[in-house]
């Protein structure tokens, strides 16, 4: 982790790829640069576990918040949280879920569905556009990264699809902002 002159460090852990790469392109987009703010955003799930990073930041008094799927697996990922030692209104403080489940059943949720299929379909699955709900949603799951890349280069470039990706991400990034 790397801070930035006058910038205090903190951590954002979330579960993936996928989330990495939206929560960077979201936070820029909100005018709040990860970056230069000292902000480390980690992929704790493909690094090790969410609770190794909130006990590891706990060890050298970073702040950290986490972003996690609200589905058993990340229900799991906070209970595991809990068992390290925090305090339970402190790690439900700090540990956002996603209400709908999954990545995938979020951002469909939050009505993007047009969006995710026309990226789907200009990265080469054919016949996205044409895809019922839950079809759309599987072949996003197959497809994280390419379709998150792409999603970010989206975000990035458009404020008003920013206002429209996960209220958790959202929260996340504004408690990033007075976060001790």
């Amino acid at each position: 982790m790397r801070a930035v002159s006058g910038a205090k460090s903190s951590l954002l852990a979330v579960e993936g790829q996928a989330e990495y790469l939206i929560v960077y392109a979201l936070a820029r987009a909100l005018g709040y640069d990860l970056d230069e703010q000292g902000v480390s955003v980690i992929d704790a799930v493909n690094n090790g576990h969410p609770a190794t990073f909130a006990a590891l930041a706990r060890a050298l008094t970073i702040p950290w918040i986490a972003v996690l799927d609200g589905d058993a697996a990340g229900q799991g990922y906070v209970r595991g949280i809990s068992e390290r030692g925090f305090d339970e209104a402190f790690v439900t403080q700090r540990c956002i879920t996603l209400p709908r489940g999954n990545l995938e059943q979020q951002l469909l949720a939050d009505g993007l569905e047009a969006e995710l299929g026309g990226i789907l379909q200009s990265t080469g699955v054919a016949n996205a556009l044409m895809m019922d709900r839950a079809a759309l949603e599987r072949c996003l799951a197959k497809n994280k990264t390419l379709y998150a890349a792409e999603l970010a280069v989206q975000i990035a470039a458009n404020v008003a699809l920013a206002q429209r990706m996960p209220q958790a991400f959202r929260e996340a990034i504004a408690a990033l902002r007075g976060l001790t």
